[in-house]
């Protein structure tokens, strides 16, 4: 019996306000068949480091996170 893990990225969604949110399943494999599943749902505010993230996400937020996006996020935020 061999068991492996497999995570898989579902989605990526972003809002209006330029919030990355990253839907992963994490597969458990008992043999190479699906045995086990858990879903994970994280958001990115704009600007977040995200470079632990899967290169997919990085280059979503590369491209979503424009100066002006990050900096009107930034000039919500409570002082």
């Amino acid at each position: 019996m061999s068991l492996s893990e497999q995570t898989i990225i579902e989605t990526v969604e972003v809002s209006e306000k330029g919030t990355v949110f990253v839907q992963k399943t994490t597969q458990i494999l008992k043999d190479g068949a699906v045995f086990a599943t858990t879903n994970n749902r994280t958001g990115f505010p704009p600007g977040h480091n995200v470079t632990q993230e899967d290169a997919k996400v990085q280059d979503i937020c590369g491209v979503v996170w424009t100066p002006e996006v990050v900096n009107a996020y930034r000039a919500s935020l409570p002082s």
